[in-house]
């Protein structure tokens, strides 16, 4: 990384302690997020199959659903947020028909249960691996477009490693 691109992201962190948590969590475990679309169709939100990955770890696939359609791979810390609050979907009492609901979604298919089934496992992957996701979510901003919500937007860089900062 570049000593300008260094620079930019360190003014960035020290403004938002929260971006500045979660940047810290991954660049400690070395993630990496692919983010491609996923094969569900939903009536609200873009599915987005997230490929969760790190040296010596096996890749974790979690189908999250995009409100903004702005998760990508090369802005890893709007597609944590993303990840985190589909987690925290998945979590809300564990309901197949709760999580269906709220990404629009019909709970009696057959691909939806799949899809859900799956992303239980794949949540339970990812603690195993990882650890708990920090609690870095800018719902309202990035809702409202302000403060953190525009940075996390701005953002066109993977996480820097512990050794680069």
């Amino acid at each position: 990384m570049s000593e300008d691109r260094q620079s930019e992201l360190q003014n960035l962190l020290g403004e938002f302690p929260r971006l500045k948590a979660l940047h810290d969590w991954a660049a400690e475990r070395a993630i990496s997020i692919e983010v491609e679309p996923a094969a569900i169709a939903s009536d609200g939100y873009d599915p987005r199959l997230l490929t969760i990955s790190s040296p010596n770890k096996s890749p974790i696939r979690f189908v999250a659903f995009d409100e903004y359609i702005e998760a990508r791979s090369d802005n890893i810390m709007l597609s944590l947020i993303l990840l985190e609050n589909d987690v925290d979907e998945i979590n809300y009492g564990e309901d197949l028909k709760y999580w269906a609901g709220v990404n629009f979604l019909d709970a009696e298919n057959a691909i939806v249960k799949q899809v859900y089934a799956d992303n239980l496992k794949a949540r339970d992957a990812l603690f195993e691996a990882y650890g708990p996701i920090p609690d870095a979510r800018f719902n309202w901003e990035l809702e409202m477009g302000i403060d953190a919500g525009d940075v996390l937007r701005a953002l066109n860089f993977s996480v820097a490693s512990k050794r680069e900062l």
